[in-house]
């Protein structure tokens, strides 16, 4: 067992090692490469995604230069399975039919992996979601307008709001830097209007989370606890946090 782990463990890294000297390569080239087929290539960049060496691109795969990664990308490698049980969660809540709007953030994202439901339309301000949009062919996707903003990766601007308020929208999934007896908070200002329409005039309106992010309070509050249906997070908060949530009627969802 150990001799098949090393031999593994040698060919991830002769696998990085040809990705960084390349920066960018199909899988085709890197099955031959690598003398490895298919299916063994695809499990073993899974690793290589997870690690954050590297990011998938059309056909192939791209080096993560570190030296490179702007905040987003660097936040969106972090705690890569949490975000993904946040996701898994939030999916479960979609029903077919339904329209949904999906905010900015690192984990929201995850959700549309997981849609099952039928006939579902989703609105979005999310580049990351809109740039995979190919991905969903069965999802009807509406990008907001706005000026775009590289920290987050998203798009604001007022003519969003009008766009949204177009639609009868039944769920939205929200994302926050933070959250406490305040409410979900945050730090881009530019975020504030939209986020806080979103909370106040959708009236089932899901907190997306991990659980690192309570009892941390941003500069900008956009919306208070009562404005939330539920909170979906990766595991139990703390006792406290539990109660204060059930007194004030607010759903939780937590994957352990």
């Amino acid at each position: 067992m150990r001799l098949e782990g090393t031999m593994k463990e040698t060919r991830l890294q002769e696998l990085k090692n040809y990705i960084k000297s390349l920066r960018n390569v199909s899988n085709e080239e890197l099955c031959k490469e690598m003398n490895v087929s298919m299916s063994t290539l695809r499990r073993d960049l899974q690793v290589l995604q997870d690690e954050g060496f590297i990011r998938k691109v059309y056909g192939g795969v791209a080096y993560n230069d570190t030296s490179m990664l702007t905040s987003f990308q660097y936040r969106t490698g972090q705690e890569p399975e949490g975000k993904n049980a946040v996701g898994q969660l939030a999916a479960r809540l979609i029903e077919d039919e339904d329209t949904i709007f999906v905010d900015s953030g690192t984990t929201t994202p995850y959700i549309l992996n997981y849609i099952t439901a039928h006939n579902v339309t989703v609105l979005t301000n999310n580049a990351a979601i809109l740039a995979a949009a190919s991905d969903f062919p069965q999802l009807d996707i509406y990008a907001l307008p706005g000026l775009f903003y590289s920290e987050t990766m998203s798009f604001f601007s007022p003519e969003a709001i009008d766009l949204l308020s177009t639609f009868k929208i039944n769920k939205a999934f929200l994302a926050a830097s933070g959250f406490s007896y305040r409410g979900a908070t945050n730090n881009a200002a530019y975020e504030y209007t939209l986020k806080k329409y979103v909370a106040e005039h959708i009236d089932n309106a899901y907190l997306c989370i991990s659980v690192n992010k309570f009892d941390i309070s941003r500069v900008i509050t956009y919306c208070s606890p009562e404005d939330l249906k539920g909170i979906v997070t990766d595991q139990k908060p703390r006792d406290e946090i539990v109660k204060m949530l059930l007194d004030k009627g607010i759903e939780l969802y937590y994957a352990q």
